[in-house]
Parts: C-alpha cells; sequence; structure tokens
C-alpha cells in the first residue's frame, strides 16, 4: 500500500510540477510524465516476476525513497530533469514493490481464501490512495504546498524506512518462491 500511497503521491503533484516548473500548462505534457511513469512501472511489474518476493520488495521500496526525495529536491530547484528523475525511480519502485507484495500475499494466502484475500488486499490500497491525497490536501491547506510536500513526503519515507528494517529482520521467515 505504500507503493500506491507514493504513486498516488506522484500522480498528484505531477500536473502542479510541470506549471511550476516549466512554466506550461499544456495537461499533455502532464499527461505524458504520467504515462512514462506507469509504463516504467508495469515494465518493471512484469521484469520483477524474474526475481524473489523478498528483492521485489527492496529494489521497490529504495526506489520510492529515492523517487520521494528526488520529487522533494525538484520543487526548490525547479529542476524538470530531478523531476523526471522521480518519475523513472517512482516507476520502478511502484512496480516492483506492488508486484513483489503481490506475490507475497498470493504466497501465504489460503488456495481457498484467495479471492477474499486479494480483496481485501486492494481494498486496502484503494484507501491508502484516496487516504494520502486527503491528507496531503489537509497538510497543504495547514502549511502551504512546499511544506506539505515536504512533511508528507517525510512521512512516506520514514514509513518506507520501517517497512525496509521490517524486512531485513524478518527476512527468513519471508516466503521466498
Amino acid at each position: 500500500s505504500i507503493a500506491w500511497s507514493i504513486t498516488v503521491f506522484y500522480l498528484s503533484l505531477s500536473p502542479f510540477y510541470i506549471i511550476e516548473l516549466l512554466n506550461i500548462s499544456n495537461i499533455a505534457i502532464t499527461g505524458l510524465l504520467v504515462f512514462l511513469m506507469l509504463v516504467i512501472s508495469s515494465i518493471m511489474q512484469i521484469l520483477s516476476m524474474k526475481i524473489n518476493i523478498f528483492n521485489s520488495l527492496t529494489i521497490g521500496i529504495i526506489s520510492i525513497i529515492i523517487g520521494i526525495i528526488l520529487i522533494i529536491v525538484s520543487l526548490p530547484f525547479k529542476s524538470i530533469l530531478i523531476f523526471s528523475a522521480a518519475t523513472i525511480t517512482i516507476g520502478i519502485g511502484g512496480g516492483f514493490a506492488f508486484t513483489g507484495a503481490t506475490r507475497g500475499i498470493r504466497t501465504i494466502a489460503p488456495p481457498l481464501r484467495m479471492g477474499n484475500v486479494l480483496s481485501n488486499y486492494y481494498m486496502i490500497l484503494y484507501f491508502c490512495m484516496g487516504f494520502s491525497d486527503i491528507i496531503l490536501g489537509l497538510i497543504d491547506n495547514m502549511l502551504g504546498l512546499f511544506n506539505g510536500i515536504l512533511y508528507y513526503g517525510s512521512s512516506l519515507i520514514i514509513i518506507s524506512l520501517v517497512i525496509i528494517i521490517f524486512l531485513y529482520r524478518h527476512r527468513m521467515k519471508i516466503i521466498i518462491d
């Protein structure tokens, strides 16, 4: 769910970044960067099937952390290059983390309950996607957009680091196919 929360974070901010950084209000350019991120994520989902679940999750979460840092750094520098690098790393991270998590859940779910387990998994994902936009909007209203991005992005980094620590502490317990 952290991968989708960060994807929504990116999707919510990309129109603003394009307008602010490039001073272009053309929605086609915004759509192009969103398309690029989603294409990269889709390709990474396919590639992540070739590695074990633990590595897929690790690559995904580390890429997500790097992507968030790049998003935060791109704003004060008004750098479309840094934001484009964030687009790529968020796509990589989202693809690997989502597929790793989904594969992990499929591995531990009882076969006769697979549909129920996956339905609940997707409900949690969609909740996190909607909730993250609401939280970012509230922080933006209270502290301004840059501070909202800074605090919200930082909290996502902290959550991601906690997940990485958990993964490494419980590495032997994680079912690796």
